[in-house]
């Protein structure tokens, strides 16, 4: 696994800042908290009616290993009271555990490819 020692913080937060992923609910605008040997990343989901309007946004973040960009965890970033989730956010947190964890593979494969 590649080590990002080697990576300075602001060289690290300008690779994932082009590299995180967006889109499909996933808002671009990305920020970027260093905590002992973690990487947190925060940001906001937009979901969608079955309209296809905006309805709800659901603030989570993923925490990462710095070191080797490990995922340790997807959380939302407040605690979201389950009666008042609409059908938009059924499933989202294994939505964005799904989306992390393939983001991980896919970064490490491109590293890997050099």
């Amino acid at each position: 696994m590649k080590n990002f020692n080697n990576f300075t913080d602001d060289e690290l937060i300008d690779f994932l800042l082009n590299e995180l992923p967006h889109g499909s609910g996933v808002n671009g605008d990305w920020s970027l908290i260093f905590t002992d040997n973690q990487l947190q990343c925060f940001n906001t989901y937009d979901a969608m009616d079955e309209w296809g309007g905006y309805c709800h946004c659901y603030d989570f973040y993923a925490a990462f290993q710095r070191d080797d960009l490990s995922l340790l965890f997807v959380q939302f970033d407040c605690e979201v009271d389950p009666s008042t989730i609409c059908a938009c956010g059924d499933g989202l947190g294994d939505y964005l555990d799904d989306l992390f964890a393939e983001w991980t593979y896919s970064i490490f494969r491109m590293i890997k490819k050099g």
